[in-house]
């Protein structure tokens, strides 16, 4: 299902409710990302979202640039680490950390490296102990992403709350289109939670045009009195 399909499901509930189309797309899918993310969030704190292919975006090709060590903890050394070059939509978190797949090299010869996740404090310990060599480490910190290796780009997977900018979703800008729509991506939200998801988004606009309806009449009420 795109998002376009669940936006179209949840017009057509409004049209019955008020016979008019009183809403945008954008609010109408705004709602739905953000009764989506409370879902995928009480899954994930049940560790039932792990393997679910169909949660995450892939970002194939996230630049990194050179940054010193510093700009992430207090930490005095000419020592470098790598950031990407841009800041990345939110992620989602639950009470476990980050929702993603994770973090890997673009290229190895036996597959992939995944990198794992840490914090500046615990590598700048490493640093100090001279530790520094064979840390493959990650850490997300001011919507940008740190690595701990000497990597030009990295594949990151993970599950985004908004909107991806399509400059991050392809290795080459041909292959972007430059009037993506939102709306026609994949609707990101493993298939045995999507009724569930529609369901509670038709009841709040149900619960909502019901009490503007009922202000309505307590205002005609007045006005007659």
């Amino acid at each position: 299902m795109t998002y376009r399909e669940a936006v179209d499901n949840i017009r057509e509930h409004i049209r019955e409710l008020s016979g008019d189309n009183w809403i945008s797309d954008r609010a109408i899918l705004s709602d739905i990302r953000s009764v989506t993310n409370t879902f995928v969030k009480r899954e994930m704190d049940r560790r039932k979202l792990l393997s679910s292919n169909s949660l995450f975006t892939t970002l194939p090709c996230l630049e990194m640039i050179d940054v010193p060590l510093s700009e992430c903890c207090f930490f005095t050394s000419e020592c470098t680490i790598k950031r990407s070059k841009y800041k990345l939509p939110k992620i989602g978190e639950g009470i476990f950390g980050f929702i993603m797949d994770g973090v890997y090299s673009i290229n190895g010869i036996k597959g992939a490296t995944k990198l794992i996740a840490g914090d500046p404090n615990r590598y700048a310990n490493l640093m100090n102990l001279n530790q520094k060599t064979s840390v493959n480490m990650f850490w997300l910190q001011n919507d940008y992403l740190y690595i701990t290796v000497d990597w030009e780009a990295v594949r990151l997977v993970a599950y985004f709350e908004e909107d991806v900018p399509s400059y991050l979703l392809s290795c080459d800008e041909k292959d972007i289109s430059p009037c993506r729509n939102p709306l026609d991506d994949d609707f990101k939200c493993p298939g045995y939670l999507i009724s569930g998801v529609l369901s509670t988004v038709k009841t709040d606009y149900m619960s909502n045009f019901k009490r503007l309806k009922e202000d309505g009449t307590d205002n005609d009420t007045e006005i007659l009195d």
